[in-house]
């Protein structure tokens, strides 16, 4: 590392500090409206919607340094290195592929790569540069910068570019302590951890797939889509048999047993069992009445819940 990029990291590290050291400061300032009743739990990390916060000054992004802070240290066993080395697997990713627990060479033998745009079936050999080709000619993969002035992120695709518009003008529920400076974007978390892999979506200082185009912030997200460029589904439903690629996916899936149905008041015909459908009903088919950022507290007036 050179000079001038150790006195990068210096002078941007040195920044951080001063912003967190401010807002701890600043967290002796927080007081409560005279007629609170303090009808509401206390979460420490967490601030609710009556809370007043004395207000802060807008700090620029820095870049957080995560490269080697993202996924847990393991005892990675050298053996394992030479295998995903011989395949051709980046040495950097030895961490996240070991913690998979996934026979490697077993995958690699089958020599399939696939596509991880929803419903498309294209696949190729593993070396080559044909899946990077088919998403750019297919899917129309490309650079699409965020429209946001304050924000450097740069999309692969417009339902990338889309999604990720999502973290400027979404409603949060809950705003958090640590708070993104961006002026704007209203996002909030409750860990350090999420809230620096958020600025570095907004410094567009992101991590890249050996295998496409697709860039991510937080390394565990690599766990999933590699599971779906080899169309590993390691988690099943012990109650349909289902299997998907990451858990996350599996307990969204098994909201569908739990038997809650949401319905909608406004047009009686739509019934969903999963609490995120009956949110993207309303903003699809009703934003004229309930807006189009969805707050759940906002909406339940507009849906009866059937346990």
């Amino acid at each position: 590392m050179g000079e001038k990029e150790r006195e990068s990291e210096a002078r941007i590290e040195k920044t951080y500090r001063k912003f967190m050291n401010y807002m701890h400061e600043n967290e002796r300032t927080m007081k409560i409206e005279p007629d609170d009743d303090l009808g509401f739990e206390i979460n420490f990390g967490a601030y609710q919607q009556k809370l007043k916060v004395a207000k802060q000054p807008i700090v620029g992004r820095r870049k957080t340094g995560l490269k080697n802070e993202s996924v847990k240290k393991e005892n990675i066993p050298k053996e394992f290195i030479k295998q995903i080395q011989k395949l051709g697997m980046r040495i950097e990713d030895a961490e996240l592929l070991y913690q998979t627990k996934i026979d490697w060479a077993a995958v690699y033998s089958e020599n399939k790569l696939y596509c991880t745009e929803h419903g498309c079936d294209f696949f190729t050999k593993i070396d080559g540069a044909e899946l990077t080709n088919h998403m750019i000619t297919t899917h129309n993969y490309g650079e699409y910068p965020c429209p946001y002035q304050d924000c450097d992120y740069v999309g692969v695709s417009k339902k990338n570019i889309n999604l990720h518009g999502r973290v400027h003008t979404r409603v949060y529920e809950k705003k958090f302590w640590y708070k993104c400076p961006s002026r704007e974007c209203e996002a909030s978390f409750q860990f350090e951890s999420n809230f620096k892999s958020h600025l570095r979506l907004h410094d567009n200082d992101l991590y890249k797939c050996q295998y496409c185009p697709i860039r991510y912030a937080d390394p565990l997200h690599f766990r999933k889509h590699l599971k779906q460029h080899f169309r590993i589904k390691d988690s099943k439903c012990d109650k349909c048999g289902l299997e998907f690629s990451s858990k996350w996916e599996l307990n969204q899936h098994c909201k569908i047993h739990e038997g809650t149905i949401y319905s909608c008041l406004i047009c009686n015909n739509y019934k969903a069992s999963i609490k995120s459908t009956i949110g993207k009903h309303l903003k699809a088919k009703h934003a004229d009445i309930v807006g189009i950022h969805i707050n759940w507290d906002n909406v339940q007036k507009y849906i009866k819940t059937i346990l």
